[in-house]
């Protein structure tokens, strides 16, 4: 079986406060693996999970970037999801 992380895991993993982890998922953006059941029960992710997360977190601080986000208004920049994936 493959290992699950824990929210705290992935935001180090990620780069991301568990505290903006943990709002994504209560928002419904993101759905752990295994989802806490109760008081002191921790959520758990698969790998694929943690990979996509990070892809997602990659493309909100690039959009996040004025200056590149603006070369992609213009046309300057074109960036292709698979090669966001690969940073």
């Amino acid at each position: 079986m493959t290992a699950m992380l824990t929210t705290a895991a992935v935001a180090r993993e990620v780069g991301l406060s568990h505290r903006m982890l943990d709002y994504w998922v209560r928002s419904g953006v993101i759905t752990p693996s295994v989802g806490a059941n109760g008081s002191g029960s921790r959520r758990r992710f698969s790998q694929e999970q943690v990979d996509g997360i990070r892809t997602f977190v990659t493309l909100r601080n690039l959009v996040a970037n004025p200056d590149f986000r603006d070369r992609m208004i213009s046309g300057e920049v074109v960036v292709r999801i698979e090669e966001v994936a690969n940073v």
